[in-house]
């Protein structure tokens, strides 16, 4: 994912351009989450680090999660108070799956730039 950062007197800002994965499947919800949780598989995150690390709606991922839960797409990894860590569930055959796109996606994209 690329990143561009601006810095002036009075701020930075860094922009985060999409995944090679959201530019070719769509920016729905369920896809920035599980692009988030794919792009991020070595460690757990709050609601508010995914709804943060993919400029998306807090009170959509509230509805979201469960669903996703449900389905079990992601789990639970750990709990501190009333806080909630998510990760991707590998073990779950459509995330298998999900990967394999994951990096057809990004190897293709990957192509096409070098052959430009």
């Amino acid at each position: 994912m690329a990143r561009a950062i601006t810095i002036t007197e009075e701020s930075i800002e860094v922009q985060v351009d999409d995944t090679a994965f959201l530019e070719v499947m769509g920016k729905s919800p369920v896809n920035k989450v599980l692009d988030f949780l794919i792009e991020n598989d070595d460690a757990s995150w709050t609601m508010k680090d995914i709804s943060e690390g993919r400029n998306m709606g807090y009170s959509t991922l509230k509805l979201l999660l469960p669903k996703m839960m449900d389905s079990e797409l992601i789990l639970v990894d750990r709990e501190i108070g009333k806080i909630k860590f998510y990760k991707i569930n590998k073990n779950n055959e459509i995330v298998k799956y999900v990967y394999k796109i994951y990096r057809l996606v990004d190897e293709k994209v990957k192509q096409e730039f070098m052959n430009s």
